[in-house]
């Protein structure tokens, strides 16, 4: 099999998309994560029970903000 690169791979290529279209599409707003300090847990179970819950209020304030 011989290298295949696709047209977007190409910087060229990227660069001649970017200039042709004109439309600039505005970036998502970010949210800031908060600062984590060093925990230990007992088990895996209690670290992905922690992680959960962090993700479930980022995604709460996430969909506040939108």
């Amino acid at each position: 099999m011989g290298s295949f690169m696709k047209y977007t791979d190409q910087y060229e290529a990227k660069y001649r998309i970017w200039a042709t279209t004109g439309k600039v599409y505005p970036l998502p707003a970010v949210i800031r994560i908060p600062g984590f300090r060093s925990i230990k847990f007992n088990s895996c179970a209690d670290m992905n029970a922690w992680k959960r819950k962090q993700l479930e209020k980022l995604a709460e304030e996430r969909a506040d903000h939108e």
